[in-house]
């Protein structure tokens, strides 16, 4: 992140001139509300675009947002992203050879297999994958969008406060699911439990966004030092 400024369209300034990089493993995002975590978030996902500066990432990034906009009347397959190849494999494994459902599965033969392990590794049944999200609990519609950035499995995965209005059974899963993660994450909380799962703390705090070598509680104790 090299200098970046982000203006909102009523012409407040969200972020000004702010640089700073995260690293390959995960990161907790602190600062102040107001100052600019989840806007920064958004930035890096692309989906908000800078006024100045400049934003490098290495791979594809996604974001699970704090205000999911799930349709409810999708599929949970179709959160996870995995609709089209499993419903191509059911439909060939019915007796249908149509080329484009083989085009379609590619080489995930194996799609409802790893979203069912996926989906129990969140403790969510396997069955779920055929019901609406209109049907799920509000956690249970959240760590299915969770499973979906799992399954994905882009190099850059962001999270913007996952734990919000969860349970402390759904939390738990969530927590699990983040000690197992691969690739790097950058996670915005006020769930210390959640922050102390990261190997580095970076703080937003005005134009300065500095990273800390440690879990949340190491650096909140550096800080007070």
């Amino acid at each position: 992140i090299d200098r970046v400024t982000f203006t909102w369209p009523d012409g407040t300034t969200a972020l000004h001139d702010v640089s700073g990089a995260f690293g390959a493993g995960r990161t907790g995002l602190v600062g102040r509300n107001g100052s600019g975590k989840s806007t920064l978030l958004a930035l890096v996902a692309g989906a908000l675009a800078p006024a100045s500066g400049t934003i490098s990432t290495t791979g594809t990034v996604d974001l699970l947002p704090q205000r999911l906009t799930l349709r409810t009347d999708r599929r949970v397959a179709d959160v996870l992203g995995v609709a089209a190849p499993l419903d191509a494999v059911r439909a060939i494994a019915a007796g249908d050879a149509s080329p484009h459902l083989f085009d379609a599965v590619g080489d995930e033969w194996d799609v409802e297999a790893r979203a069912a392990a996926a989906l129990d590794e969140a403790g969510l049944p396997p069955g779920i994958l055929d019901r609406r999200i209109g049907q799920l609990s509000g956690g249970e519609a959240v760590l299915a969008a969770l499973v979906g950035v799992r399954l994905r499995a882009a190099p850059i995965a962001l999270l913007d406060e996952p734990t919000n209005n969860l349970d402390r059974d759904a939390r738990e899963r969530v927590y699990e699911l983040v000690r197992r993660w691969r690739g790097a994450l950058i996670v915005v909380s006020h769930d210390t439990t959640l922050l102390d799962l990261m190997d580095d703390t970076a703080e937003l705090y005005g134009s300065a966004l500095s990273t800390f070598g440690g879990p949340y509680s190491q650096w909140r104790e550096a800080l007070d030092a």
